[in-house]
């Protein structure tokens, strides 16, 4: 099993703590987000070479494509939204395109092994102007 698709530890207790101790519940989260800020932190001067990257690929006309499939696909079309509301210079609806495996159908329901499947993504690339 991959790291990516097991529990995180600190968040265990997390429907336990919802239910009985809302407040708590939501700081929890908030551990949870400070230590990957902390972490990305930690990785900042790595990252400069993707933020250039990113920055000639739009200055060239290019598309920048973000993809993931169920928490990490919300996030990529979550982080088109971001991108276009000023995250990152140069971004509009046709150049900065966030999707997940499943299709908008799987923003609402999970669809379990859609990830899976070369022909749909091939399909969804293809419909986004990827090819």
């Amino acid at each position: 099993m991959l790291d990516t698709e097991r529990p995180h530890p600190k968040t265990t207790p997390l429907s336990q703590l919802a239910n009985e101790d809302l407040p708590a519940a939501i700081e929890l989260l908030k551990e949870v987000d400070r230590d990957a800020l902390a972490i990305l932190g930690d990785k900042m001067e790595s990252l400069i070479p993707l933020a250039e990257a990113i920055a000639a690929t739009l200055y060239a006309g290019k598309k920048i494509f973000l993809c993931g499939c169920g928490a990490t696909g919300r996030l990529s079309i979550s982080l088109e939204i971001f991108a276009r509301d000023g995250l990152l210079e140069g971004a509009t609806p046709g150049n900065v395109i966030g999707f997940m495996a499943g299709g908008d159908a799987a923003l609402i329901r999970s669809i379990e092994r859609f990830e899976d499947r070369p022909d749909y993504g091939e399909r969804q690339m293809r419909d986004l102007g990827f090819f």
